[in-house]
């Protein structure tokens, strides 16, 4: 156990030396997993690396897994250990171990105490390419469905060419793994609650379709006059954060769960799965009725709690207070200096007309906060 942590201290040294030599380094998982949630059925997932110009001398990785999963155990001699095995690549030269110091996070880590390389061959020198097998079991409690188990922080460890001087290599980017999970528990499904504004925010855990009245906007920018950029989404894709209108209710939604973190953000927006604390300097939606009605605003020093399939706009500006809507191109702050005073429809987000044949500049006035549509525009007032 010391020189596993003596590794990992060397390891994080060589940071700066890593983004130069990544080109030819591939490392990936088994890209589909089947896995029986029954706490006892044992699943493999083999990791295997391929670079044609360096044999490597040590690794470590982060495996995300989803909740319920643990390490299968096996006996060896008087004491339980890790299934986990190193493939011949490195059986007599190298050690492995992993651990999970948090739920559904992987850490593994292989070393050699001689610095020996990797060998990239079995032993009749056949060229191969896994490097480990490690044993998974989850337990009955793991929701059924299909998740994206990700691989991030790979880093291997190399000579240079002087044959002396050690340096990292980093990988570039996630790898990914489907993992379907069956026989564990159901999802249930989400009961979303659109409050009386008509406006509100919503991640869900699997993909749906968009329930009638009801219509999703991703958010894809700001505008000059600090306003999100909405922009109408055609279906509601597991796992991204949205902005939806419609009418005053209890929506029900269920499909196939693909959630493995507790959180997921885009550029703009972040969604949460379980109860959070929005950190200082983010934005959460709220209605300011003596500034600019329904919008998000700016979360100062006091704590703000978001609930589960809420989303926040992450801490895009230092300066700014507050974000207004804009729908599609659409200004969503209502303004009485309207100048046009044809003839117009006021319509409720559900299709309900609200008024009809009044005056634009007027039509607005008086209305309970909330969404509200004139000729196919979206308008939020206080």
């Amino acid at each position: 156990m010391k020189t596993v942590k003596l590794l990992l201290t060397w390891l994080a040294l060589y940071a700066a030396q890593a983004t130069a030599q990544t080109a030819a380094l591939e490392v990936w998982m088994d890209k589909n997993v089947t896995v029986t949630a029954d706490g006892k059925t044992v699943t493999y997932l083999t990791v295997s690396e391929k670079d044609p110009n360096v044999n490597y001398i040590a690794y470590n990785m982060t495996i995300t897994l989803p909740k319920g999963f643990k390490v299968n155990q096996v006996k060896q001699g008087r004491e339980y250990v890790n299934d986990i095995t190193l493939s011949e690549r490195a059986t007599n030269t190298h050690q492995i171990d992993c651990n999970m110091p948090e739920e559904g996070m992987l850490k593994v880590i292989c070393t050699s105490t001689s610095n020996y390389e990797m060998y990239p061959d079995d032993a009749e020198g056949n060229i191969i390419y896994p490097i480990f097998t490690v044993g998974l079991v989850a337990d009955p409690s793991t929701i059924n469905g299909t998740y994206d188990v990700e691989m991030t922080g790979v880093r291997f460890v190399r000579y240079l060419e002087d044959g002396n001087t050690l340096a990292a290599v980093d990988l570039d980017h996630i790898e990914y793994s489907e993992f379907t999970v069956t026989a564990g528990t159901d999802f249930p499904g989400i009961d979303y609650n659109l409050p009386s504004e008509g406006c509100g925010t919503m991640i869900l855990p699997f993909d749906a379709p968009i329930p009638d009245g009801m219509t999703v906007y991703a958010c894809n920018g700001i505008s000059g006059n600090n306003s999100l950029m909405l922009e109408k989404a055609p279906s509601i894709e597991a796992n991204t954060p949205y902005v939806v209108t419609g009418p005053e209710g209890i929506y029900h939604f269920t499909g196939k769960y693909r959630a493995l973190k507790n959180s997921y953000s885009t550029p703009y927006m972040t969604g949460v799965f379980e109860q959070m604390k929005v950190p200082e300097g983010n934005y959460v939606m709220q209605n300011h009725k003596d500034t600019y009605g329904v919008g998000f605003y700016r979360v100062g020093a006091v704590e703000t709690i978001i609930n589960p399939y809420r989303c926040y706009v992450n801490a895009l500006s230092n300066e700014v207070n507050a974000f207004r809507l804009v729908f599609d191109g659409a200004d969503g702050i209502y303004s009485s200096k309207e100048e046009n005073d044809e003839l117009v429809n006021v319509y409720g987000t559900g299709g309900q007309m609200i008024r009809q044949r009044i005056k634009r500049s007027r039509a607005l006035e008086g209305l309970a906060p909330g969404i509200y549509i004139i000729k196919d525009k979206k308008y939020i007032i206080k």
